[in-house]
């Protein structure tokens, strides 16, 4: 036995160690890569408005309203507080308890209640419709805003 042989076992164990580490690590970078996410317009059945909620006071804010929806149509600007759905506190509802109040079938009707910023309330009767959300992101992806 040569006085090399040990030194050749020790550099293929080396070697191994190496590419093994190269191919876990590829494996593992382009596992945990994020994903490309395509947004596909959704057609949902609701009034069109995103709302988020204030962590402080539990109110809904809407922060947008959707082009051609109930709540386009009815006068609903950004900015004003959510209240009332169908004369229910719409604070003591968590974002989805809130979707699910906000949505329903085609042609049925929904009354919100509003504040704007000046403290004024507004009271609302909207016909549910279906219609395209462009932005394709799904309302039920965020758990802090709703979008039906």
């Amino acid at each position: 036995m040569s006085e090399n042989s040990g030194k050749r076992v020790g550099l293929g164990i080396g070697l191994a160690v190496f590419i093994l580490s190269i191919a876990v690590g590829a494996y593992w970078f382009t596992s945990n890569r994020p994903k490309k996410v395509v947004n596909k317009p959704l057609t949902i059945v609701g009034v069109g408005l995103y709302v988020i909620r204030d962590p402080k006071t539990r109110q809904f804010q809407v922060t947008r309203i959707f082009p051609n929806s109930p709540a386009e149509k009815a006068g609903l600007i950004p900015g004003v507080i959510l209240n009332k759905v169908d004369h229910l506190l719409a604070e003591t509802n968590n974002i989805k308890g809130l979707s699910a109040l906000l949505r329903g079938p085609v042609g049925s009707k929904v009354i919100l209640e509003t504040i704007d910023p000046s403290g004024a309330t507004n009271e609302v009767q909207l016909t549910r419709e279906q219609f395209v959300n462009h932005s394709g992101a799904d309302p039920k992806a965020d758990a802090s805003t709703v979008a039906p």
